[in-house]
């Protein structure tokens, strides 16, 4: 854990190398468990549609099929099949650097020394990479979800970045290239607008400002549309006539041309192929099983994960080790609501708790603003709590990453402050009157 003194300072930056290594091994693992062709469900049709730029079944999925083909064509194994393959396999040890990095960064937090966030970062991301349906679509293209989980998770990293420096040089940026990420994700398949609510949580939570201004609005929901793009290839490449051409959303029959490409009737069966229209399914707000049954189906893809037991052999041992990590994820997550309740305390402590006096509350540092006008912000140690406002702080940690940063900014003070005295001694020695020399 924390070590018993503070260090001189806390390093905040990302282990990039380390999450490279990570994502390295993770690859590796992959590589070494790799199918070495085609396998169930969905994987023959996905490998298809990669290899000759066809469409899949609806509503296509253009962005996997644009990887897909490059993928295809770059000779890194002896079949088109283990291709598209490694591409799984590459998009899931992506994905866990980034949960690498997100938890380092959480890590901050609790551990001190730099060394102990990135193992505690490199145990999370080899649970999570092997766990079992991880594993499995990582080693075999079953279908896109190794490369909406890399969306995901990528968007995720970004979303923290955010959250460290809303009002920082790029915070714009970022949110305009996470709308960005989600149009691409969206073009994947429909899961990769997962992260969309959680990103608008985020925002509202850290700087609910930032959702009226209209210009940055409108600039991410034209990164979000500039993202959704890959569907226009649908049309163009269906009127190619593919040897895959599941949905045919195009009303060209005689090769592609514009007059019918930009008809009523190319847009028509586009919007059916989008909207899945074959498929002739009920309306969300239409339940077709009980919640029971829907909780119990989670339950089961949730005991598969740490043990996968497909015969049943020790149903004893999967659901003590489901529960083992269903315990621990609560835990993990009550803790963090506690750091949350204790950080919105301090915030309110800014105006309903008295100033202390000494190193002890509040430090402030001077800052510019985005609009250039100078600021100030205020850096305060969780356990400080109860010295400003008489309130335990709860979860409180005497060397977390907050008490941390607030010891450092004491520090400078401490050496501001002897600078000044030691120019404020040379001035008065230059006012002492000369000792003139013997005449």
């Amino acid at each position: 854990m924390a070590t018993s003194s503070p260090p001189s300072d806390l390093d905040y930056r990302p282990s990039y190398l380390a999450a490279a290594v990570v994502s390295v091994v993770i690859l590796a693992l992959y590589v070494v468990t790799l199918a070495p062709s085609t396998a169930m469900w969905d994987t023959s049709e996905y490998i298809t549609a990669a290899y000759t730029l066809g469409l899949p079944h609806p509503p296509g999925n253009p962005l996997f099929v644009l990887i897909g083909r490059v993928f295809a064509i770059l000779p890194i194994a002896k079949s088109v099949a283990m291709r598209i393959n490694v591409l799984a396999a590459v998009c899931s040890a992506v994905s866990a650097g980034m949960w690498f990095l997100i938890t380092e960064r959480v890590l901050v937090s609790w551990f001190s020394q730099r060394w102990q966030r990135i193992l505690g970062g490199s145990l999370a991301a080899l649970i999570g990479a092997t766990s079992f349906t991880v594993w499995n679509q990582s080693v075999v293209n079953e279908k896109v979800y190794t490369v909406s989980l890399m969306g995901i998770a990528i968007i995720s990293w970004l979303m923290i970045r955010w959250c460290d420096e809303p009002d920082g040089r790029k915070a714009d940026r970022i949110l305009v290239l996470v709308a960005y990420l989600c149009g691409l994700g969206y073009a994947n398949h429909m899961a990769g607008m997962l992260a969309a609510p959680a990103v608008g949580l985020a925002v509202l939570i850290v700087k609910y400002r930032t959702l009226l201004r209209w210009r940055l609005l409108l600039a991410c929901f034209g990164a979000l549309l500039l993202g959704i793009t890959p569907f226009a290839m649908q049309p163009i490449r269906a009127a190619h006539f593919p040897a895959l051409n599941e949905g045919e959303p195009t009303a060209c029959r005689e090769g592609l041309k514009v007059s019918c490409t930009l008809s009523a009737g190319t847009y028509d069966a586009f919007m059916y192929n989008f909207n899945r229209g074959q498929y002739g399914k009920p309306e969300l707000t239409e339940r077709q099983a009980p919640f029971t049954a829907q909780l119990g189906m989670w339950w089961l893809y949730f005991r598969w994960q740490w043990l996968r037991d497909a015969h049943y052999d020790h149903p004893f041992a999967q659901s003590g080790l489901a529960a083992l990590f269903l315990v621990l994820g609560l835990l993990g997550g009550y803790v963090h609501y506690q750091l949350l309740l204790s950080l919105e305390l301090l915030r309110l402590g800014r105006v309903g708790c008295a100033r202390p006096r000494g190193r002890v509350g509040f430090s402030r540092r001077a800052h510019r603003t985005r609009d250039g006008n100078r600021g100030s912000r205020d850096v305060r140690a969780p356990d400080q709590l109860r010295t400003t406002c008489g309130v335990a702080h709860p979860g409180t940690r005497p060397h977390s990453a907050l008490y941390q940063l607030d010891h450092g900014v004491a520090r400078r003070t401490d050496r501001h402050r002897g600078l000044r005295a030691r120019s404020a001694q040379f001035r008065r020695a230059l006012r002492r009157p000369r000792h003139r020399g013997r005449q």
